[in-house]
């Protein structure tokens, strides 16, 4: 079999921009990242100019360009085919919802600038022909995000004043956008203390600790709390998200980590504690000097314990701090948990490894971050901005899943937030009425509002095996961004908001260059020959001969016995044509001379 080669060789020329992540809610004023990667193919030596530009998404559909410039950024690619990442800052100022979209552009060779730039049909080209840009239809992409105004709602949680407690308690008290109650174990009743409400005792029920978004407990006695209350606070970090920042401390902790009725709670950790051997034993280390913590990569990688606006400049603050004097002993991080920073004393824990100071992990839905002693307090000395900087990042950290909820009493799933054009979205929703029970409906009525502005009605069905559930599905037509909006059941504004992007295939433009290698191949082992143009099938080249000369002639002469003669049955027929005509006109003439007609 012999093939034909058709197209052309030479790499495609086309910048795309590949992807564009900004997170979906943020507050007012908050330093937000806006991370994009742009794909250039074709365009080595050339220059890559990167837009970001933002507009109210109540003004302007997705469609719609224009906005105010955001960044612009200059990349310049070396290689013929190759993904470059971008990355702009943007400070949201108003509430609402937002348009981001990253343009990319691709510029004229460095050696061509002073010249005049050719155009086909309004586009530029090539000194060779080809355009710069193959399709400019993917030169851009569009996300949606929603600015919120919210405060976070703290609960501060200790046995005694100590420095970091009462410090991040001033410093949330003058936070317009938080909000802070205080629960001092040790202090007596009707104690002042400034915060917004101070609390007798500990919440004692999931709807007592709904209105807080993060609890920062130092070194509490949590043997104080009975089982009720345990429940309440594992429910609240597992199922509804809470942010949890435990500190160690060398009162309480060694007591409550024996005690067997507190298990839920040690499950909370992201740490494994080491059982005591003797009453001794009390699981803190200390020194009369301090040592540094000593940050892992995740730590250093970790942006909100970034005391700079680069990782760099944080690393180098960090490296002036003295460091802490103590850290309580733990054997070691849950697997899942991961390691910030550790006490960096040679003289500290039972293993090569130093204690673990600083770690994370997910607990159900919610985050939970550890200390290892309650002294960060002493960034203070550097400047004082820092103990706020860190505590205000790690407060927002692990409380950033109470931020993306619309509402307590329900949610909306979707098996991803970035769909294919024609593809089905299956919508999953669970809800809940005023008193907290399942809601019970043969249907609810969601709205999918398309990038266009265009709103279309959804039925999601009740799921037959859990209440409270309902399922729906719709087709994604246009591409853009979508916005699918639930009313929650007994309430007159509150919405559940879910969103998602719809984006066009790219199964024809992939490969758009000839695969000259795999035509050969195929030629070659079928026994035929690969012709690289129509050119050379018709008339060949110094290698090839024509391809009319690689087909065998297949012409044969025949001789048939028996058959009849077409021009012999050809004249038989006029013979017998024109005998019968003179036979016609012979009677004619007879019947005249005898008078019979």
């Amino acid at each position: 079999m012999s093939t034909v080669g058709l197209g052309s060789t030479n790499p495609r020329r086309n910048v795309r921009v590949q992807d564009l992540n900004a997170p979906t809610r943020v507050y007012p004023h908050d330093k937000t990242k806006v991370r994009g990667l742009v794909q250039a193919e074709g365009l080595a030596n050339r220059r890559v100019q990167v837009e970001l530009f933002a507009r109210d998404a109540a003004l302007a559909g997705a469609a719609t360009s224009g906005g105010e410039l955001v960044g612009r950024q200059t990349l310049s690619p070396t290689a013929a085919s190759q993904v470059l990442p971008v990355e702009f800052e943007f400070e949201p100022a108003a509430v609402g919802r937002l348009l981001l979209e990253l343009r990319a552009t691709a510029a004229m060779p460095r050696d061509r600038e002073a010249g005049q730039q050719e155009t086909v049909a309004g586009r530029a080209v090539g000194g060779d022909g080809f355009s710069e840009d193959l399709n400019p239809a993917d030169n851009s992409r569009v996300v949606e995000m929603e600015v919120v105004e919210a405060q976070t709602r703290v609960l501060l949680l200790a046995d005694g004043a100590t420095r970091d407690y009462r410090f991040l308690r001033n410093q949330l008290r003058r936070d317009p956008h938080a909000s802070v109650d205080v629960y001092l174990q040790s202090a007596p009743s009707g104690i002042s203390q400034d915060a917004d409400r101070i609390l007798d005792g500990f919440p004692r029920s999931a709807e007592e600790l709904e209105p807080y978004d993060c609890l920062v407990a130092f070194d509490p006695d949590w043997k104080q709390l009975d089982a009720v209350q345990v429940d309440a606070l594992e429910s609240w970090v597992a199922a509804e998200a809470g942010g949890l920042i435990v500190v160690a401390g060398p009162v309480h902790t060694a007591g409550w980590i024996q005690s067997a009725e507190h298990g839920k709670i040690r499950g909370l950790y992201p740490v494994e504690f080491q059982k005591r051997v003797t009453l001794l034993d009390d699981g803190v280390y200390g020194s009369q000097v301090p040592w540094p913590i000593q940050f892992s990569r995740d730590g250093q990688q970790s942006k909100y314990l970034w005391l700079a606006a680069t990782e760099a400049e944080s690393r180098a603050v960090w490296s002036e701090f003295p460091g802490v004097f103590g850290c309580y002993a733990v054997k070691g991080a849950k697997r899942g948990a991961r390691v910030l920073g550790r006490y960096s004393d040679p003289d500290a824990g039972l293993s090569a490894e130093r204690p673990v100071y600083w770690a994370e992990h997910f607990y159900g839905s919610g985050r939970v971050f550890y200390m290892g002693s309650g002294e960060v307090w002493r960034l203070r000395k550097l400047d004082v901005g820092y103990f706020e900087m860190l505590y205000t990042s790690l407060i927002r950290h692990v409380s950033q899943g109470r931020m993306l909820r619309d509402s307590t009493r329900g949610q909306l799933l979707l098996q991803r937030d970035r769909y294919t054009s024609g593809e089905e979205v299956v919508v999953r929703a669970q809800l809940q009425i005023a008193s907290r029970q399942p809601l019970v409906a043969e249907r609810v009525t969601a709205h999918v509002v398309g990038p266009r502005g265009a709103s279309q009605s959804l039925a999601l069905l009740a799921d037959p095996v859990r209440a409270g559930n309902f399922v729906g599905q719709f087709p994604a037509g246009q591409t853009g961004s979508y916005r699918i909006e639930l009313a929650v059941p007994e309430s007159l504004d509150e919405y559940l908001v879910k969103r998602l992007q719809v984006v066009m295939p790219d199964l024809e433009f992939d490969q758009t260059r000839r695969n000259a290698t795999l035509l050969a191949a195929v030629a070659e082992r079928s026994g035929g020959t690969y012709y690289p143009s129509l050119s050379a099938v018709l008339s060949g080249n110094d290698q090839l001969p024509p391809a009319g000369a690689l087909l065998p002639s297949r012409a044969e002469r025949k001789t048939l016995r028996g058959t009849p003669d077409p021009g012999f049955t050809l004249w038989v027929r006029r013979l017998l044509l024109g005998v019968c005509c003179g036979a016609l006109c012979l009677e004619w003439l007879l019947r005249r001379f005898i008078r019979l007609a």
